[in-house]
């Protein structure tokens, strides 16, 4: 018990530049965000350069037959120059080569040359994509076992990312291409008068490339798909197990921990968490976009709903001293799935008690024809003007002025929207000014047998209106 204790606080130990969880959120962002080839490439360069402290890297891309596709670096004063033989040899090994752990001969001596200290391959199930080569650290400091760590969880997603990229640029090229034929074949078509032959069998040839540029695109849509599920498993997976290393060790399982450590463990945590709500985001957007989403439809009371919620936000509130209330109202039967309702109230609850930090946050209804609307009210820092045509789009994130408070991954709203509307429903910002905060509003359907009594409702109450009528009740 006591090694594995002390296996895992090296792990998450202070002295670390980074935290594994830490940095493979950053990655990810940059791998959902990110199609363009050397874009990816050099991004994902920087940002490992910086948090793992190493001189220099590069990633060569390897195309048919093992040649050299593209090479990426970031830290070299001189661009790099690299023997296809030499990344051929390195290429046909199963595992990650660290340079200190290999005997005198051939590898050793070609990672010398290139100045490389390990050598971490990036493979697909059917397709050896390239190599990550990283070279030693500042001040000649050791790779240490959390390092390795994240770059084998690292390396499978990153092959997909870069299998993806490849295929836009190669698409996009291609689209490129085929415009230019295609205006081509129109200005021929234009100065030479051939007859209609001709003419149908340019279109045919046009018809043709459309066709093939087609399969590309739905191909391309595969491999996005396979990149989301690799992410999802080999994100979620590993990250599940570190949020229950954590849990073991907070509970005392290796040991009694002291507070000095609670914080540290705390903040790996949140991260952790983050990570997995990232993953589950990008995995609803593949499924609302390809319109594979599964809805349970039922009728349930929005107020028992709210009422759970708020009670489960409740502590959140406490810790920041500002209250979260219900305005009561009448006890109302809506038509949804009531798990994804609770998504949606949870993200915008989550995001009013997130930004808000005195006052508090309000809940309310408002009742429209064959619907209900939900408030959700709050008293914090409101959102600029200029910022409120982003808050429904993909991974744009709103950076308020504390630049210390988390803004999650840009995903939340652009969700519960796509959710809403697919249950009949909707999610706008209805009001926000700075300083005094926003009004976000949740509009769902009524069930029909609440719908049925309040038409009959009113056609009661106008039969007392006129007497003298005969009404049908």
């Amino acid at each position: 018990m006591d090694n594995q204790s002390n296996s895992v606080g090296n792990i998450f130990s202070k002295q670390t530049a980074y935290t594994v969880q830490g940095l493979l959120y950053s990655l990810a962002i940059i791998m959902a965000s990110t199609l363009r080839l050397e874009d990816l490439g050099h991004r994902l360069l920087r940002e490992l350069i910086s948090a793992m402290r190493v001189v220099h890297g590069a990633f060569v891309l390897i195309g048919e037959e093992g040649k050299i596709y593209e090479v990426i670096h970031e830290g070299y004063t001189l661009t790099p120059e690299f023997d296809e033989n030499e990344i051929k040899i390195l290429s046909n090994q199963e595992k990650m080569l660290v340079f200190s752990e290999l005997p005198e001969g051939e590898l050793k001596d070609i990672m010398q040359g290139l100045d490389v200290s390990l050598v971490v391959y990036l493979r697909t199930e059917e397709e050896n994509i390239g190599l990550l080569l990283l070279s030693k650290k500042l001040l000649g400091a050791p790779y240490k076992p959390y390092d390795m760590q994240m770059l084998k969880i690292l390396a499978p997603v990153a092959a997909v990312a870069f299998q993806n990229a490849r295929s836009f640029e190669e698409i996009r090229q291609f689209n490129t291409t085929l415009e230019q034929k295609v205006a081509q074949a129109t200005n021929e078509l234009k100065s030479v008068n051939e007859g209609v032959y001709k003419r149908n069998l340019e279109l045919a040839k046009v018809s043709e490339d459309l066709s093939r540029a087609n399969r590309k695109l739905k191909a391309f849509d595969k491999l996005k798909d396979e990149f989301l599920s690799v992410a999802s498993h080999e994100l979620r997976t590993p990250m599940t197990a570190i949020k229950g290393f954590i849990s073991m060790i907070e509970e005392g399982d290796y040991g009694e921990v002291g507070d000095k450590l609670r914080t540290p463990l705390r903040d790996i945590e949140i991260s952790t968490d983050r990570l997995i709500k990232l993953v589950n985001d990008m995995l609803n957007i593949s499924r609302i976009e390809a319109g594979r989403l599964k809805f349970a439809i039922s009728e349930f009371f929005i107020n028992d709903l709210l009422s759970d919620i708020v009670s489960s936000l409740q502590p959140l509130a406490k810790e920041k001293r500002i209250s979260l209330e219900i305005s009561e109202f009448e006890k109302i039967r809506v038509q949804g799935d009531e798990d994804k309702v609770r998504q949606i109230l949870d993200n915008l609850i989550g995001n009013a008690l997130k930004f808000t930090d005195k006052g508090g946050v309000t809940l309310s209804k408002r009742s429209k024809d064959e619907e209900i609307e939900i408030l959700v009210a709050d008293t914090g820092i409101g959102i600029a003007q200029e910022d409120q045509g982003k808050l429904f789009k993909k991974f744009e994130l709103i950076q308020p002025q504390d630049v210390g408070r988390p803004t999650g991954s840009g995903l939340g709203l652009y969700i519960s929207r796509e959710i809403a509307r697919k249950m009949g429903g909707d999610v706008w910002l209805e009001r926000s000014i700075k300083d005094k905060g926003s009004t976000f509003v949740f509009s769902l359907p009524l069930a029909k047998m609440d719908i049925a009594k309040k038409v009959k409702a009113e056609i009661e109450k106008e039969a007392l209106a006129h007497p003298d009528q005969k009404t049908l009740v």
